[in-house]
């Protein structure tokens, strides 16, 4: 590969990441700022609150919100003994 076709590729790669950077940018400026069961505020500057939220995105765009209390307990489950997390 020469030079100009390294360009070339960098420039592009450059390119799809910047497009693919705005369209998640828009989409977490998009997300609802409360629960969408009790509509218990979302504070995201609270530490304890981002690990405890859960947080849906369906493929029609869709994101839905849900609070600890409003999480179903199986749900809840499964991420405490989540092997990735500990």
């Amino acid at each position: 590969m020469n030079r100009k076709q390294r360009r070339l590729e960098a420039a592009r790669l450059k390119k799809d990441f910047n497009a693919k950077s705005r369209a998640i940018e828009e989409k977490i400026s998009k997300m609802p700022d409360c629960c969408d069961e009790c509509g218990a505020k979302f504070n995201k500057n609270d530490s304890k609150i981002l690990d405890s939220w859960k947080i849906a995105v369906y493929d029609t765009g869709e994101i839905n919100l849900i609070c600890e209390k409003c999480t179903p307990s199986d749900i809840s489950t499964i991420f405490k003994n989540d092997p990735i997390k500990s």
